[in-house]
């Protein structure tokens, strides 16, 4: 269920099928893929905004990665378009899991060699 505004809900197995439809172009082609993750605007440092995501180009390997949640939960999507790797972080707590985002973030660099 959900909207245009959110509300959408979804499980680890969701995320993995969404994940693996994006990397083997199923969901999109490759050009739309390339449009959606294009850095758009700037939004910090090292962080732009895309179409629907946040993209990270902290290295040379970008981290594409949406957040949601709701009153009750938090999650991080991530992943690495040109690695194929991905990590998903639920925290069922709302008020936290920002330390267990940036902890992600930080084991992919490391995954892919960047840290």
């Amino acid at each position: 269920s959900g909207n245009a505004y959110g509300g959408g809900k979804s499980t680890m197995r969701d995320m993995i099928k969404f994940q693996r439809g994006i990397h083997k172009h199923k969901l999109l082609d490759e050009l739309a893929f390339t449009e959606v993750i294009e850095p758009r605007s700037k939004n910090g440092k090292d962080f732009y905004y895309g179409y629907g995501f946040e993209i990270d180009l902290a290295h040379p390997l970008k981290i594409v990665s949406h957040k949601g949640g709701n009153a009750t939960t938090k999650v991080e999507f991530m992943f690495t378009p040109q690695a194929d790797y991905m990590g998903i972080v639920y925290a069922n707590n709302p008020s936290k899991g920002y330390n267990e985002f940036h902890q992600l973030r930080q084991m992919i660099r490391l995954q892919l060699g960047q840290e």
